[in-house]
């Protein structure tokens, strides 16, 4: 049986508690959160024996095995450190720390632990996104030029204050951090090449000034390390949008059209297969070669993320991976592009 806490079970960390109760195994034992009453209350709600008013109160009393770090970003960094030094396995949040050199110090403590790690990029465990992954793997889509992207959500218009709007604890941008981070990973994940270099340029309607850290939307340029392009726009002011991603991907021999919204949808158009459709002038003049639906299960894919992590800890047969485990290399390469595209913010 591993024990497992969770830091910051008030928020995303409640979905954790929920998502680890579907694993054999695995037993959630212990909570924090920014105070002890708070954390009490919270253990309460959600039926855990402990409670602790900080990470590092949870990680002293010796009684877990595995911590998942769901507190606000600039709290990440010295959890996960304080997590490594107690021979704990870590399960974090994303973005992995709120600068890239705290990322990238991350990285390396979690490549020389002897415990295991990972970051909870759970989109990437989307059956239709594992579909695509394959399907560019086998070369269907020929040699990869140019990528779409979006996330879109509409939280932000009228929100209250939240933690996510003070730069110093949400980094140096706020949307490319909360959900741009996603959409890079998913971009990587799915053409199988990393992002080499990006610019971005950033908005709110919320503030007068645009100040570092506080931007509502980004609309960035991205460069693949095979040299396709990439446009990707990260928005969480968009109206009609609770939840919405959208991947497109060209190559030259077909296009696949993955998007997660209200249900989880993925297109794809070859090349060869194109058929022209005789209906209208308007018409799109190629037919969609192979369409699948599915419903959305939000916790599903959290679990098969959980489970890929925990199974080897556990001495269960790996079996095929369904995707491949996020690491901390992948995490602190994705904080260092969100500060790569906010630089021009920070400097002007």
């Amino acid at each position: 049986m591993i024990r497992v806490g969770v830091a910051g079970a008030a928020g995303v960390g409640a979905a954790h508690v929920a998502a680890l109760r579907r694993l054999d195994g695995v037993e959630v034992v212990a909570v924090s959160g920014s105070t002890r009453e708070s954390a009490e209350r919270v253990a309460g709600r959600l039926g855990v024996p402990a409670a602790f008013g900080s990470e590092r109160a949870l990680i002293d009393a010796g009684i877990v095995d595995a911590l998942h770090v769901c507190t606000p970003n600039d709290r990440h960094a010295p959890a996960v450190r304080a997590a490594f030094a107690a021979g704990l396995h870590v399960v974090c949040e994303k973005p992995l720390a709120t600068t890239a050199a705290d990322a990238a110090e991350l990285a390396v403590l979690a490549a020389a632990a002897p415990t295991s790690s990972t970051v909870c990029y759970h989109y990437r465990y989307s059956p239709l996104a594992v579909r695509l992954a394959g399907l560019v793997r086998s070369g269907l889509l020929g040699t990869i030029h140019s990528v779409r992207a979006s996330y879109l959500q509409n939280w932000q218009l009228g929100a209250a204050a939240s933690w996510r709007n003070d730069p110093a604890r949400s980094g140096s941008s706020r949307v490319l951090a909360d959900i741009g981070s996603h959409a890079l990973d998913l971009v990587e994940v799915l053409t199988g090449q990393p992002i080499t270099s990006i610019g971005a340029d950033f908005h709110t309607p919320r503030h007068d000034v645009l100040r570092p850290g506080t931007d509502d939307v980004a609309v960035a340029l991205a460069r693949l390390g095979g040299g396709g392009v990439i446009a990707l726009t990260a928005s969480q002011v968009s109206p009609g949008h609770l939840n919405t991603i959208t991947i497109e991907i060209d190559g030259d021999e077909g296009t696949a059209a993955w998007e997660l919204g209200d249900r989880e949808t993925l297109e794809l158009v070859r090349t060869a297969d194109a058929r022209r459709l005789r209906l209208d002038g308007h018409a799109d003049p190629h037919r969609v070669s192979r369409f699948w639906r599915t419903p959305v299960d939000a916790e599903a894919r959290v679990v098969a993320l959980f489970d890929a992590f925990y199974r080897p800890l556990l001495g269960g047969a790996g079996g095929e991976a369904v995707a491949p485990l996020p690491t901390f290399a992948d995490a602190a390469r994705h904080v260092a592009l969100v500060d790569e595209a906010a630089r021009p913010l920070l400097t002007s």
